[in-house]
């Protein structure tokens, strides 16, 4: 697992990582857990979650059967960065993350677990 500061990271460094997390999403995620009001979003974060509802919605395109929900952070970790994580957005879980975006995904919780199925209405 790799942790760096948010300025510094290498995609290099990340890519060669089981896990890479940036410190302030450590940060984020802890205020959250702990019962803290998590940061108000910057600019920078809303074009984040704005390039991560791109990319949700070319993956469903090109799989449009279903991803099976072990995929979807490897395939997010292609389109947009190797340093992709929920916790950058302030979930614990993917899961999580990808049910607070019900405009782009549908997560169905099936017999394996939660697999993202198509895009929602």
């Amino acid at each position: 697992m790799g942790v760096s500061p948010d300025q510094s990271v290498s995609e290099d460094f990340a890519s060669l990582c089981d896990r890479f997390v940036r410190y302030g999403a450590l940060l984020s995620s802890y205020a959250s857990s702990s019962g803290a009001h998590p940061p108000t979003p910057t600019d920078s974060a809303e074009q984040s979650l704005t390039s991560l509802r791109a990319a949700l919605r070319d993956i469903l395109a090109e799989y449009p059967e279903g991803v099976k929900g072990a995929m979807v952070k490897p395939l997010l970790r292609r389109r947009l960065s190797a340093t992709f994580d929920e916790s950058e957005y302030g979930f614990a879980r993917l899961s999580d993350l990808l049910r607070a975006l019900p405009d782009v995904v549908e997560v169905m919780a099936g017999a394996q677990g939660g697999d993202i199925t198509g895009l929602t209405r």
